[in-house]
């Protein structure tokens, strides 16, 4: 009986101690820091960006892209030029860059077309906020909403899924979800933008000005539409542990159970 308690005491702590490993864990992943040089690298180049917390760290692969609204609703997507610098990433299409326009000096925008970076995690992850460094694109507002999508796919998270071959975004099956922007007025203050996102969760995230943007400007007796526009400057992500890993965390919980009630002590009733 006593080799039995020790060896079920046993298992349950190795569980418990795998259990507390499987817990998500909060990591922030810096993206504002310069990445490369020159600030605009060329078409399709890629950002490797990895946060770490109480031992766990968890790495992302980052690439630009930009979207096209067909006649029929679908979205053609293009490779774009990830820009990095002390305010965040950015995305600059290559028509933008080809024509020498540095429209939004390579924010996220909708100005022209939809603009995001496809992030690819070396596990299934959430992403409960962001820090987006608003700004204006032509004669808009300071505006930093967004669309987010996430989906989990089998590809290795270091090799670029290639978006601009249409199959290729058909299999991921994503759907779009909006954020509402959140900006302070001071300059100096970047705010985290929370993601109210309950349950989505995947290993690739697409984050990138707003797909379907409705915002006026009037000024005057005219109006306009006014654009999104950010850098995204830090995500705060949390990792989902494997079912594997919630398994040995229940099974633990149940040995912890069992034991305390063969523990408890018995209740004796005295004859009177």
């Amino acid at each position: 009986m006593i080799a039995l308690k020790m060896v079920t005491g046993l298992i349950a702590t190795a569980a418990l101690g795998m259990a507390t490993q499987a817990i998500a864990e909060t990591v922030n992943i810096n993206t504002a820091p310069p990445l490369f040089g020159p600030v605009v690298g060329p078409v399709g180049n890629t950002a490797i960006f990895t946060g770490t917390a109480n031992g766990t760290t968890i790495s992302a692969l980052a690439s630009a892209w930009s979207a096209t609204r067909n006649a029929d609703g679908s979205l053609t997507f293009a490779s774009s030029r990830l820009v990095g610098g002390i305010l965040g990433l950015g995305v600059l299409s290559e028509a933008e860059g080809a024509a020498g326009s540095f429209n939004g000096f390579g924010r996220m925008d909708n100005a022209d077309q939809f603009d995001f970076i496809l992030f690819q995690f070396d596990r299934d992850v959430t992403i409960t906020s962001a820090v987006m460094n608003a700004g204006r694109v032509l004669n808009g507002l300071p505006d930093n909403e967004s669309s987010v999508g996430a989906v989990t796919s089998a590809a290795p998270w270091n090799t670029v899924l290639d978006l601009s071959d249409p199959a290729t975004f058909a299999g991921l099956s994503m759907t779009f979800n909006d954020i509402d922007g959140l900006i302070d007025p001071s300059p100096i203050v970047r705010t985290d933008v929370p993601f109210h996102l309950p349950g989505m969760a995947g290993n690739v995230w697409m984050i990138g000005a707003t797909l379907n943007n409705q915002d006026i400007v009037t000024f005057g007796n005219g109006s306009t539409e006014s654009f999104d526009a950010y850098y995204l400057a830090r995500l705060t992500v949390n990792s989902v542990p494997e079912p594997a890993s919630w398994a040995m965390m229940l099974a633990g919980f149940g040995l912890v159970g069992a034991g305390m009630r063969r523990r408890a002590p018995r209740r004796v009733t005295y004859a009177g």
